[in-house]
C-alpha cells in the first residue's frame, strides 16, 4: 500500500507504523521517508536465524546489522525492538526447505520467508505487541519496482492480500541509486557502501553447498547420459538443479554438460550437451499451491484459460503464458486445490519446487509452486525453433 491511502483518513501522527530494520540502505531510507511525513514510526529488527550459526569467516552479521539499525533509529529518534522468530523460522521455513532439497527439488526459502515470517507472524505480532496500524518494507513492492534489477514483486507472490493491504512500500518506486542519494544526503554514505545481504535468506553469502552438507550429508552417485550410459561420479544431488552447468572431474567436455534430470530413487543426475539441448526446453509446466493475491482471475473462475505473463525465478524476463485449471475426473474445471497447467511457446525447463509467479502487466497476480515441467523438446521429438536463443 502506498502512503498516501494510509493517510486519507487520519492524520499522520496517529498512524502507527513498524519498520522492518535489517541494518541496510533500503529500510533505512524507508524509515526516513516515514518519519519525514510524520507517520509514528518504530522500527523492529528481525532475528529469523540463530546467532551462534555464524558465517565461514567467525562473524556474526547479525550482530554487525543490528548494531547499524541501531545507530539509524537512534538518529532517527525511533525506537528500535528486536524481535526473534528463531524457532518459528526453523519449523516453517528452513526444515521444509532441507526436505525439499533432500527430496531433490530446488525451493525458494526467500518466498516461504516472506510468507510465513515478514508477512505473517511478524504482522502479527506488530499488531498485537505494539498496536502497529501498518509494516514498511524496504524495496519489496506489489507493482514491479522502478529498478528492474532489484525488482522484488516476484518474492511477493505467494503472500496473502490481507498481509499486503497492511504494509507499506516506501521506497518501492525508487531506483537504487535513488535510495542511495537520498542516504547519502541524510549523511549515511557508510550504509551505501555497505555490502549486500542478497543470498538465500538462512545462507546469505556463504558457499551453499557446503551449509547444506551440514544439514544433508552428501551420497555419492553417478552422472548419466540420456541414453543411460555412465559418465562419473558425483559428490550429491543436492549440488546440483535442473538447467545447471554439471562439470564431471576427467572429462573434457565436462564445461558443456548441464543437468536436465535428477532420480532421487536412483541417486543419479543425467546430463545433456549444451545449454540449448532439447531436453533442457519446455513448453509447458505444472503448479499447485497457487495463491492469488486478489482473488481468483475471473476467467479461471469460469474455467477458462487466463492470458498473463508467468516468471520463474527472480531476474529471469517475465514471458506471455496461458493458465488452465486442471479437469478433475468429473471433466468440470476447478482451481480448489490450486493446480494448473501453464502453457507458453519455449523456456528453459524448470525444477520442482520452484516459485512461478504470475502478472498482468505491471501487477503481480499471485504465484505457486512448480510440481513439474511438462515434456521437453527432447521427449516430444520437437525441434528447438531457429529463433530461440539463451
Amino acid at each position: 500500500m502506498a502512503a498516501d491511502e494510509a493517510l486519507s483518513s487520519r492524520a499522520p501522527g496517529q498512524v502507527r507504523v513498524v519498520v522492518g530494520m535489517s541494518g541496510g540502505v533500503d529500510s533505512s531510507v524507508t524509515a526516513l521517508l516515514l518519519k519525514r511525513r510524520g507517520f509514528d514510526v518504530r522500527g523492529a529488527y528481525m532475528l529469523n536465524w540463530d546467532p551462534q550459526e555464524e558465517d565461514e569467516h567467525g562473524r556474526c552479521r547479525a550482530d554487525e546489522d543490528f548494531a547499524d539499525a541501531k545507530k539509524i533509529c537512534t538518529q532517527l529518534q525511533i525506537p528500535l525492538h528486536k524481535v526473534e522468530f528463531i524457532r518459528e523460522y526453523w519449523s516453517d521455513v528452513f526444515t521444509p526447505s532441507m526436505a525439499a532439497y533432500e527430496a531433490g527439488h530446488t525451493p525458494n526459502p526467500d518466498v516461504m520467508c516472506n510468507r510465513e515470517i515478514k508477512f505473517k507472524r511478524f504482522l502479527h505480532l506488530c499488531q498485537s505487541r505494539f498496536q502497529a496500524d501498518y509494516i514498511a518494507t524496504g524495496r519489496l513492492y506489489l507493482m514491479r519496482g522502478a529498478d528492474a534489477t532489484k525488482d522484488q514483486s516476484y518474492f511477493l507472490s505467494n503472500t496473502t492480500g490481507d498481509a499486503l493491504k497492511r504494509t507499506l512500500f516506501p521506497v518501492g518506486h525508487l531506483t537504487k541509486t535513488e535510495v542511495k542519494e537520498m542516504a547519502k544526503e541524510a549523511g549515511w554514505g557508510w550504509l551505501t557502501e555497505k555490502k549486500s545481504s542478497a543470498g538465500i535468506c538462512f545462507i546469505g553469502k556463504r558457499n551453499f553447498s557446503r551449509f547444506v552438507d551440514k544439514y544433508i550429508p552428501p551420497t555419492a552417485g553417478f552422472f548419466h547420459s540420456l541414453d543411460g550410459t555412465v559418465l562419473g561420479k558425483h559428490e550429491g544431488m543436492t549440488k546440483y538443479t535442473i538447467g545447471q552447468r554439471a562439470r564431471i572431474p576427467g572429462r573434457l567436455d565436462a564445461n558443456k554438460l548441464y543437468v536436465v534430470d535428477k532420480s532421487v530413487e536412483n541417486n543419479s543426475v543425467t546430463v545433456a550437451e549444451g545449454a540449448d539441448h532439447p531436453a533442457l526446453l519446455t513448453d509447458s509446466l505444472y503448479a499447485s499451491d497457487v495463491h492469488w493475491i486478489s482473488g481468483t482471475p475471473q476467467a479461471l473462475r469460469a474455467g477458462e484459460a487466463l492470458a498473463c505473463e508467468y516468471q520463474v525465478g527472480h531476474l529471469r524476463a517475465p514471458a506471455p503464458c496461458q493458465v488452465e485449471p486442471l479437469q478433475p475426473a468429473n471433466g468440470e474445471a476447478t482451481d480448489a486445490a490450486g493446480q494448473y497447467r501453464v502453457q507458453f511457446s519455449i523456456d528453459r525447463t524448470v525444477a520442482p519446487h520452484q516459485v512461478v509467479a504470475f502478472y498482468q502487466g505491471q501487477l503481480c497476480l499471485g504465484g505457486g509452486l512448480i510440481q513439474k515441467a511438462g515434456p521437453s523438446y527432447w521427449d516430444q521429438h520437437k525441434p528447438v525453433p531457429a529463433h530461440w536463443t539463451i
